[in-house]
């Protein structure tokens, strides 16, 4: 069993209402990367509760979280992220926020090693 693996981010599948999808197509992502307040609001919205009660589910709350992460860097010990791998694709539950965030500050081209835990993969460095 590989203890490690790594994937370049646009790669990922990200969960958006009842499917997986590409992370580049998300509306989190598509939001920040047209700087769309409206757009976000309205996918937050559309949402179930649980998106609207996170420190997240308002553009200043993302926008607030951006400026940490383009401030501080990306801190792989904070935050839930459940990343799962199922015949070589790599899928996130948890943790969408800060994947698109970090999509959109470092490209596609942005490489995340993975460490297996007991049933999910959890970053621990930005290659």
């Amino acid at each position: 069993m590989h203890l490690y693996t790594y994937v370049t981010i646009s790669n990922i599948k990200i969960l958006y209402k009842d499917e997986f999808i590409k992370i580049k197509k998300h509306p989190y992502y598509i939001a920040l990367k047209n700087n769309s307040k409206e757009l976000y609001e309205d996918f937050i919205a559309e949402s179930n509760g649980k998106q609207r009660s996170k420190p997240t589910g308002t553009w200043e709350g993302i926008q607030s979280l951006l400026t940490i992460i383009k401030k501080n860097g990306f801190d792989i010990y904070n935050g839930s992220f459940h990343l799962l791998k199922l015949n070589n694709q790599i899928y996130g539950r948890h943790g969408r926020h800060r994947l698109c965030i970090l999509l959109y500050l470092y490209g596609n081209k942005l490489k995340l090693k993975l460490k297996k835990r007991k049933n999910y993969y959890k970053i621990i460095k930005l290659i």
